[in-house]
């Protein structure tokens, strides 16, 4: 895998086999975005191009995903994810037709995309005290009814990412490794069902 960090993002490329699905995702408000790093290296490793993009003041919502898509034309089809607020403000740029599928972390859309044909998918932890299960459950009017859903048990928020404790966050049931593994899975099995 190669690893470029560019001024705007840290991509990681695949080597060998790439699919022709990438993701583009944005951190969580005012979180490093290398906190996200290793969870999605495993995404690439499996053959998903990623874009983790360094957004300015380490805001989601001061950034355009479409800018990495016209970045990259290479590849044809691509998912928009994010953690927290990363997570809503990818769902800004859902309306472009090279986008396929969102991928949520710990987060639900700011707009109702009930009519489109995305493909998505839902993880959260059911001890997050920040985007809670009951937020979670009362998003989904807003999703696609085909919308699947992942609640890692004992999962936080802070889980979903490398950047410690957060205040007004739930208290784990599991262990951060063992949570983050199975947001990976989910992820990764998501991305190449696509």
């Amino acid at each position: 895998m190669e690893v470029v960090d560019t001024v705007g993002a840290w991509e990681l490329w695949p080597t060998g086999s790439q699919r022709d699905t990438g993701l583009v995702f944005l951190p969580g408000a005012r979180v490093d975005p290398r906190a996200y790093l290793g969870l999605l290296r495993p995404l690439a490793e499996a053959g998903t191009p990623v874009v983790l993009v360094k957004p300015p003041l380490d805001l989601a919502l001061l950034t355009s995903p479409a800018a990495v898509l016209d970045d990259h034309p290479e590849v044809t089809r691509w998912v928009l994810g994010g953690h927290s607020l990363g997570g809503a403000a990818a769902t800004f740029a859902s309306g472009d037709p090279r986008v396929v599928g969102l991928l949520l972390w710990a987060a639900y859309p700011a707009d109702d995309l009930s009519a489109s044909d995305l493909v998505v998918l839902s993880v959260s932890g059911d001890r997050d005290g920040l985007a809670t299960p009951a937020d979670i459950d009362a998003a989904r009017p807003l999703l696609p009814a085909g919308t699947r859903y992942v609640v890692v048990a004992g999962g936080t928020h802070a889980f979903f990412g490398d950047y410690g404790e957060q205040p007004g966050d739930g208290e784990p049931g599991v262990s951060r490794g063992v949570a983050q593994r199975q947001i990976v899975v989910a992820s990764a099995a998501f991305l190449f069902g696509l």
